[in-house]
């Protein structure tokens, strides 16, 4: 198989030069570019100086070194895309979220009792499904700037459209306790292979939910449920010490609220017992439940007729996401350490808390596109098996075949196209 660069021209393959599965393994990873690691720290500690701003060159470079590195059938990937326009994109889609979010927070105040509870859940169901909209305004971006044997992938499908399915997918998810989600994950990534094409042809989703939740009719329950309780319970444990410290400063002038300090008190020691419970819980479970998800996601991808397998097991990402765990918690100690050798006071007060935390995530978002996300790229790649790669390759020869014909007929002299 040959391409000329010059005429852009490729040159199909004979029947005998085709990989086997038997030959050749035909998705592979391999790394062979050592100066990433360099690369990749300065870049990650750009992203924590600059508080995530510089995460998005990171992030450019990251790309480069995975695609370059990752072979279908002998030829690598390319990603040309600018991590400028990534930061735009990515401004773009935040601004209007933080001005949604401040709307959100006023109108808060007008919900009391029970009504305030369906505003929480309305507005957590607006964002994630917001979020996911941006997830796929990302997606599209990546394959729009992938290239492979010279030929560009493409995206297209409305953002707009994906946030309202991915909105009602969320409340029927949240409606039905969880039992919708394999449907939703189902749904949306068919539209998103649906809009994706690799030349003229188009991807397609095969996966169906009922086997997901067969795979996983253990572990996501597990996973969803504890998750949810622990996202509740974190919020809740600050919430009842800040309400326990005002009433305990309010005993000496009213014992009244002795009552309201007891109620508060006891609430945080549940709320502390449910994180201990479950945070482990939740570790484990987590890079089960990716295995699972990736597993199901890759061998749902149709392109035609070629399609893959994947030999991922439910531990295959237990090692990696258990140092990274490592690597957060140190993070995490010595930052704390910090602030409290420069007497920095943050206990009560909840932009102290978000910022805290947002610079935690930060660094743990560095850390993992620096020194784990290749790992976990290797792992999923390596697990990979291309199956019907002689139809695959014939379509590509037949696309670039019918390209060059096309071009030809465009420059040839006789060739007019008025009327």
């Amino acid at each position: 198989m040959t391409w000329n660069l010059e005429r852009r021209i490729f040159v199909p393959p004979r029947i005998e030069e085709l990989p086997s599965a038997q030959t050749q393994k035909s998705v592979s990873f391999a790394d062979q570019d050592p100066g990433f690691t360099f690369i990749g720290s300065l870049a990650a500690a750009v992203s924590q100086l600059s508080l995530g701003v510089g995460r998005f060159w990171l992030l450019s470079k990251l790309r480069r070194y995975l695609w370059s590195n990752t072979k279908i059938l002998g030829d690598p990937l390319v990603y040309d895309g600018d991590a400028r326009v990534a930061l735009l994109q990515f401004a773009a889609g935040a601004v209007p979220l933080a001005g949604i979010g401040f709307v959100f927070s006023r109108l808060e105040s007008a919900f009391v009792g029970e009504y305030a509870d369906y505003f929480v859940l309305t507005a957590a169901i607006f964002a994630f499904a917001y979020w996911r909209a941006m997830k796929f305004a990302d997606w599209r971006y990546r394959l729009n700037h992938t290239l492979w044997r010279g030929r560009r992938f493409s995206a297209d499908g409305s953002v707009v459209a994906y946030f309202l399915r991915a909105l009602a997918w969320g409340a029927a998810s949240a409606v039905s306790l969880g039992l919708g989600w394999p449907s939703a994950q189902a749904a949306l990534t068919r539209y998103m292979l649906r809009h994706t094409f690799y030349g003229s042809q188009g991807f397609d989703f095969d996966g169906s939910s009922t086997v997901l939740v067969g795979r996983g009719i253990l572990l996501l329950p597990a996973w969803l449920w504890s998750r949810i309780l622990l996202i509740v319970s974190i919020p809740g444990i600050w919430v009842c010490n800040r309400y326990l410290n005002e009433n305990m400063q309010n005993m000496i002038a009213d014992e009244s609220t002795g009552s309201a300090a007891d109620s508060a008190g006891r609430s945080m020691m549940a709320y502390s017992l449910i994180v201990i419970v479950l945070l482990p819980v939740v570790a484990f479970a987590y890079p089960r439940f990716v295995a699972l998800t990736w597993k199901w996601r890759l061998e749902g991808v149709r392109f035609g007729d070629a399609y893959v397998t994947s030999s991922l097991e439910r531990s295959s990402f237990m090692g990696i996401y258990f140092v990274f765990y490592a690597f957060v918690a140190v993070f995490v100690l010595l930052t704390l350490l910090t602030l409290s050798s420069l007497e920095w006071q943050f206990a009560d007060e909840p932009i102290h808390i978000v910022a805290v935390s947002y610079y935690c995530a930060i660094g743990a978002d560095a850390v993992w596109n620096w020194l784990f996300e290749p790992r976990f790229w290797a792992v999923i790649v390596g697990s990979l098996t291309l199956h019907d790669s002689t139809a695959l390759i014939s379509n590509m020869a037949e696309i670039h075949v019918g390209s060059e014909i096309e071009v030809k007929l465009m420059t040839a002299p006789e060739f007019d196209v008025s009327v």
